[in-house]
């Protein structure tokens, strides 16, 4: 097992235990999809923030292209199954506003997510836009009833 693997395996297993899932779902969902060429599907565990929109998540791995082929998701939020559809964040400002909410709001996030701080831990606008510009990905994923 690669070493990305088992940094996802952890956190997946412990978010799919009822009782365990406690521990992570408020921060982290598992976020399951479609490959686009294989058709097999895969999960990961994603740092989200809730929004009145629905969830947003952000990533720099390449699976995210997976999304643009197949946007129908299945989430694990907070131990309940849920399906939605994700969109590509394509607007700089409100990617990196968004992504500004995951890095402020999430324990860790803002390492994970390879932004730098000010002085204060605070994440400047121009460091947002860098991340979102650079390799950094950000998705909306509107929640179905």
């Amino acid at each position: 097992m690669t070493p990305s693997r088992l940094m996802n395996a952890v956190p997946a297993a412990v978010l799919r235990t009822p009782l365990l899932h406690r521990l992570l779902s408020g921060r982290y969902l598992l976020l399951t999809f479609t490959g686009r060429s294989t058709g097999r599907r895969y999960r990961t565990p994603v740092a989200y923030w809730t929004t009145p929109e629905g969830i947003t998540f952000s990533t720099d791995s390449r699976w995210w292209r997976n999304l643009l082929t197949e946007p129908t998701v299945e989430l694990l939020l907070r131990g309940r199954r849920a399906r939605g559809v994700a969109r590509p964040v394509d607007e700089v400002a409100e990617a990196a506003e968004l992504l500004g909410h995951l890095v402020h709001g999430v324990p860790g996030y803002r390492r994970a997510a390879g932004v730098r701080a000010e002085r204060g831990g605070r994440v400047s606008a121009a460091e947002l836009v860098r991340a979102v510009t650079d390799e950094r990905r950000v998705f909306a994923v509107q929640v179905l009833a």
